[in-house]
């Protein structure tokens, strides 16, 4: 029981010393970068290009140069190739921190609020 009791407080101390989450401010990105991850946001963590593009209803060379931006911004990284049920082929991407996602989220939240 002590032995726990230790490592609860090792651990408590460990967690204060974590850096506080600063909120992600999403201003800085315009406003087409924002439209494509908050719907790779939608899709979740990992997405694809073409399945993007589908769902945007864009040409899927538009939407790899803007997810080429979010890469090059490290908001994104290119996490390989899949092969989709139809056939086709797609680059992965991952979204590449929870904050960046849970932003995107409130963003969403907000916009379809004020509509």
């Amino acid at each position: 029981l002590l032995a726990a009791l230790d490592d609860l407080r090792t651990t408590r101390v460990a967690l204060e010393r974590l850096p506080a989450a600063r909120p992600i401010d999403l201003s800085m990105y315009a406003p087409e970068l924002l439209s494509v991850l908050r719907a790779a946001n939608a899709i979740g963590e990992r997405f694809d290009s073409l399945t993007l593009a589908r769902a945007l209803k864009r040409d899927e060379l538009h939407v790899e140069d803007v997810l080429a931006v979010a890469v090059r911004k490290g908001v994104a990284v290119i996490d390989g190739e899949i092969a989709l049920r139809d056939g086709e082929s797609a680059t992965q991407y991952r979204f590449t921190s929870a904050s960046l996602r849970d932003a995107l989220h409130q963003l969403s939240l907000a916009r379809d609020i004020a509509v």
